[in-house]
């Protein structure tokens, strides 16, 4: 498709950030394997977590109600402390 005079428009909210193909996405960038790339800002609250904070990479099948106990909260597979998410909305 590529080789094709084709216009390859790439499109995805932000779910697909969120449920791990965040490093797919990046490689199809990267490699220039698309035109022009649309999304949604959904994924912004996660970004900016990430930049403020300690966010760690967990599994998907990790129990949201156990981590919420231990008060840690789930997206995807990334975890991150309740306390991140309070000072994330205290700064909106």
């Amino acid at each position: 498709m590529l080789d094709a005079k084709a216009t390859i428009i790439f499109c995805y909210n932000s779910i697909n950030i969120s449920c791990g193909v965040r490093d797919v996405i990046c490689y199809l960038a990267r490699h220039k394997q698309f035109n022009a790339m649309i999304t949604t800002a959904g994924g912004i609250d996660e970004d900016y977590m990430k930049s403020i904070g300690d966010v760690h990479l967990g599994e998907f099948n990790m129990i949201g109600r156990e981590l919420k106990d231990k008060s840690w909260n789930r997206s995807g597979n990334m975890i991150f402390p309740t306390s991140l998410y309070l000072r994330f909305m205290d700064e909106l």
